[in-house]
């Protein structure tokens, strides 16, 4: 029998997934408004440095220390966070929006697999098949096979598109491995970090100046 707290933390969990979906449909449908009109890279570096700027602001007022000692785990999630969202955005840019995204969320089937050989976690065998079905059946439901066969998909955007949701997956891997010794702040300061520092030098060989609305997108998808 399950007590008032299960279903109190079942609830408060709901909810979280339903928002934190609607925040990051509203953040794909900005990123896709964005890209038709400013470069892939200067978008992922202005929505990096704004980040960037707000986080540093928040780690001084709270007065958290930035861990330079033993931040492997921090660099190395950082990394894949930002070719993460790389992909993802050049995905977005290069394929329909509801492709791209869809695409994506492979996260939690890559998060199962990488869980296995790299957390030591038990996969069954009806787990297995489970996540063979939803590999197949994202394939059907997004029709990349069939824009594929009619030559409306080129298939290096949809790669990267599966590459996004595996390089999600691995940011969700190093996350749990270093989540009892890095504050989630600490984590996302290193994750923008990193990548206003990497796409600083190709944001600026296309480089176009935003508007008043573009500046406004470019914050909410920050934020």
């Amino acid at each position: 029998m399950h007590s008032s707290d299960d279903k109190n933390n079942f609830t408060v969990t709901f909810v979280n997934m339903f928002f934190s979906g609607f925040a990051y449909a509203c953040l794909q449908a900005f990123g896709k408004n964005l890209m038709s009109v400013l470069p892939v890279e200067e978008v992922v570096f202005l929505r990096s440095s704004i980040g960037l700027i707000c986080l540093s602001f928040y780690l001084l007022a709270t007065k958290e220390k930035i861990k330079f000692k033993g931040s492997k785990p921090l660099i190395s999630r950082g990394i894949a966070g930002f070719l993460a969202f790389w992909c993802l955005y050049y995905a977005v840019h290069a394929l329909p929006l509801a492709v791209a995204t869809t695409l994506a969320y492979t996260m939690p089937i890559f998060t199962v697999v990488f869980a296995h050989f790299f957390l030591k976690e038990r996969i069954t065998f009806t787990t297995a098949i489970l996540v063979f079905i939803s590999f197949v059946g994202i394939f059907l439901v997004t029709g990349a096979v069939k824009f594929l066969n009619d030559g409306k998909f080129a298939i290096f955007p949809l790669l990267i598109a599966i590459m996004a949701g595996a390089l999600f997956a691995v940011c969700c891997i190093l996350a749990r491995a270093s989540s009892t010794k890095f504050s989630p702040t600490l984590v996302s300061f290193y994750y923008v970090g990193i990548a206003t520092i990497a796409m600083l030098p190709l944001s600026f060989t296309r480089f176009t100046m935003p508007n008043f609305s573009q500046w406004a997108q470019l914050f909410v998808i920050a934020i």
